[in-house]
């Protein structure tokens, strides 16, 4: 499932939003308006073997030096379980999620969706 969601004039956020465990193919350029949140394993779980226990989330930007901050959140049951963000010193190509929440303990099995905000100014 995809969703392009444009916020107020403050934000100029673009956000794309993947259900964690579809399988999707990475394109090769991303701009700002195609900001996206990738995943490439089609489901995992914390109790499975290494390997299979996390998933990685790949994050596509278009260009670095136009970004003031980031938010990738991961939500389930209208949720937030999982939030990482940071500043433009620090966007990483990908994310990895091992099935924890914020607090630390495992987060309910069922299907989650990570969304991506990025503030270009």
């Amino acid at each position: 499932m995809n969703k392009y969601i444009i916020r107020g004039a403050a934000l100029a956020a673009v956000v794309m939003v993947a259900v964690l465990g579809c399988q999707t193919a990475k394109p090769a350029l991303a701009t700002a308006a195609e900001s996206a949140v990738q995943v490439e394993k089609t489901g995992f779980s914390p109790a499975s073997p290494a390997g299979q226990n996390s998933i990685d989330i790949s994050l596509l930007f278009g260009s670095a030096d136009a970004i003031l901050s980031w938010k990738v959140e991961v939500t389930g049951n209208g949720l937030v379980q999982k939030t990482w963000t940071g500043d433009a010193k620090y966007l990483p190509a990908s994310l990895t999620w091992d099935g924890n929440s914020e607090s630390g303990a495992s987060a309910p099995e069922g299907a989650y969706t990570a969304k991506l905000t990025i503030d270009y100014g």
